[in-house]
């Protein structure tokens, strides 16, 4: 596809007498910048070789990272999917059969259940509206998430995210920390390195910070200096930064940054996949429980609800 595609361009770029970073950087949605920054400075250094053989290592444990983050991601969407199904279902066929029988009984009915009842009729008789207006929603929330201040905002939130927000603070840290340790290692400058570091986190909180201590740098300031103004970047960062800054070894210690979370993140996917099926088997308990209870509640109080 587009991969068999840029590589057959490139190629003939290359014939051509153009640099294979050149020829690569014509491709923008298959090679992106880290790929085309890194041949780059390897044709530079002349070690293409060896800085083609650190990128394939780095993007197969990305790719391994994000596999994992996504399959632990995936399993609690589709158990909200499947309990929203069941919600409008109920609400769609069971609750009206009950709002007949209630009917014809006649008497007041308990709090939960009339609110049970009048859910169920707004979504039957508005059901048009109800779509409409879900998808308006999906689109605004859409809209919003894709501006500026709408992601970092979102990312925000994520952070924040019980047991999912950990998972997704260490994996931005293993990606800064493993996406700089091969770009400075590589040759790449370091206020390139820097940039599309901040390209690469996958969180716009992150990547704010590193922008930001991309401009200290950029003033003559340590970068542990800058990382440690912002609460996003944990203590153990800075610290492993400033080790490196101070012994002449940042690609070093970035690379101990970089394993260090990739193994938390591996701990944290296996520890959430044995924690959150129970969680999420309790919440659907509750939701179709406390559904269910109120459909039969005017049952326990048949003699009040028969005039």
């Amino acid at each position: 596809g587009q991969l068999a595609t840029a590589c057959t361009c490139s190629g003939l770029a290359i014939v051509s007498g153009e640099s294979l970073s050149t020829a690569l950087a014509q491709h923008p949605t298959v090679f992106d910048r880290l790929f085309v920054s890194m041949v780059r400075a390897g044709e530079a250094a002349g070690a293409l070789d060896t800085v083609l053989r650190q990128l394939a290592v780095s993007l197969e444990r990305t790719s391994v990272i994000r596999r994992k983050v996504r399959s632990a991601m995936a399993y609690p969407a589709a158990i909200f999917v499947m309990v929203v199904v069941i919600v409008v279902a109920m609400l769609v066929f069971v609750v009206p059969v009950f709002e007949g029988i209630y009917e014809d009984l006649g008497g007041t009915l308990p709090l939960p259940t009339r609110l049970l009842i009048t859910g169920s009729d707004l979504l039957t008789s508005q059901l048009p509206l109800v779509f409409a207006g879900t998808l308006a929603v999906g689109l605004g929330v859409r809209a919003w998430r894709a501006s500026s201040a709408g992601r970092n905002q979102w990312d925000r939130i994520k952070l924040r995210l019980p047991l999912i927000g950990s998972l997704l603070h260490k994996t931005a840290m293993a990606r800064l920390g493993r996406t700089l340790a091969v770009l400075t290692r590589s040759g790449v400058p370091v206020m390139e390195s820097l940039r599309i570091t901040a390209e690469t986190t996958g969180n716009a909180v992150v990547s704010d910070a590193v922008l930001d201590a991309m401009n200290g740098v950029g003033r003559g300031e340590r970068l542990a200096a800058n990382l440690a103004r912002h609460p996003v970047v944990p203590a153990m960062v800075v610290q492993l930064v400033a080790v490196g800054e101070e012994t002449g070894s940042l690609d070093s210690m970035l690379e101990v940054l970089g394993t260090t979370y990739e193994t938390e993140v591996e701990t944290a996917v296996t520890g959430l996949a044995s924690l959150i099926e129970p969680v999420l088997m309790a919440f659907i308990g509750l939701i179709v429980g406390a559904m269910v209870i109120s459909l039969y509640l005017p049952m326990f109080r048949i003699v009040d609800v028969v005039q």
